[in-house]
């Protein structure tokens, strides 16, 4: 199935950013792990309206919670309105941007 955002919105894949596993400890059965606030994403597609300068594949740095799920029979789509992209993360000539962790102040 092919997708195509409208709305000044952005289809993305979150970027697993490989965080390391902490030791097992026994938590209570309710206990939920605090997400991150802001996540990586690689730009899918845009919506013919954005405004942003994307290329496919950019690594865009967008808040969590504004990460729309669809889902459509077996398919998942992530959706991001283009205000809640904070920046675009660029390749550095030491190597890939991926693999560590972000946080913003």
């Amino acid at each position: 199935m092919q997708f195509s955002p409208r709305n000044r919105h952005l289809y993305i894949e979150i970027v697993d950013q490989g965080k390391e596993e902490e030791p097992q400890i026994l938590l209570p059965e309710d206990y939920k792990p605090i997400k991150e606030e802001y996540i990586w994403a690689r730009l899918i597609d845009w919506a013919p309206d954005c405004n942003g300068n994307y290329l496919d594949d950019d690594i865009v740095v967008v808040k969590q919670n504004m990460i729309e799920e669809i889902k459509t029979g077996k398919e998942i789509f992530h959706l991001v309105l283009e205000n809640y992209v904070m920046g675009v993360l660029e390749e550095e000539e030491s190597g890939v941007v991926c693999g560590g962790s972000l946080e913003i102040n």
